[in-house]
C-alpha cells in the first residue's frame, strides 16, 4: 500500500452512521474505523450549529464496561492516543474532522470504547460509545476499495 496522510482519512465515504452525539448544537460523529498494521484509525466529524464557537479540549478515551453495578467488578482502562489530526476550534456554522490513532486494543461484548469530548472552558461535553460491534466494522487501510474511496472534495 502507497504511505497515507493521516489527515486523508477524513476525506473517506462514511461507514458510520449510527454513532454520535447531537448535544448543546455541537454533533459529533464517528465517521469510520480502520485499521492497519494492528493499528486502529478513528474518523470523527464535528458540526457547531450554534452562534458560537466550539474550542476543543484534550478528549479522553476509555475502555469501559457497559453497565456499572455495585455488585459487579467495573473494567476501565485509560487509552492515549499514538496520533492526533483535529481542528481544535469549530467556529459558528462550520464542520471540523478528528482523526485518533490507537494501537491495537480489544473488547469484551460487555465493554465498550468511550469517547469524552470536552469544550475548553465550556460546559457542551458529551461521550460517544462504540461497542463491540462498530469494531468489528473496521475496514482495512490495505483494502484496494477502502483507499480508492478516498477522495479530497
Amino acid at each position: 500500500m502507497n504511505p497515507f496522510d493521516i489527515e486523508d482519512l477524513k476525506y473517506a465515504k462514511q461507514d458510520l452512521y449510527h454513532v454520535g452525539a447531537h448535544r448543546y448544537d455541537i454533533e459529533c460523529i464517528c465517521k469510520n474505523i480502520f485499521i492497519e498494521n494492528d493499528v486502529y484509525y478513528f474518523v470523527f466529524n464535528l458540526k457547531n450549529f450554534s452562534q458560537t464557537s466550539y474550542e476543543l479540549s484534550e478528549p479522553r478515551f476509555a475502555v469501559e464496561s457497559k453497565s456499572h453495578s455495585s455488585r459487579k467488578l467495573n473494567y476501565e482502562k485509560q487509552l492515549n492516543p499514538k496520533l492526533v489530526s483535529n481542528s481544535g476550534k469549530i467556529d459558528p456554522h462550520y464542520e471540523g474532522y478528528m482523526v485518533y490513532a490507537f494501537d491495537k486494543f480489544t473488547i469484551l461484548k460487555d465493554q465498550v470504547f468511550n469517547i469524552y469530548v470536552y469544550e475548553k472552558s465550556g460546559t457542551r461535553n458529551f461521550r460517544i460509545s462504540l461497542g463491540y460491534r462498530d469494531l468489528r466494522k473496521a475496514r482495512e487501510l490495505n483494502d484496494i476499495s477502502a483507499i480508492k474511496t478516498i477522495t479530497r472534495h
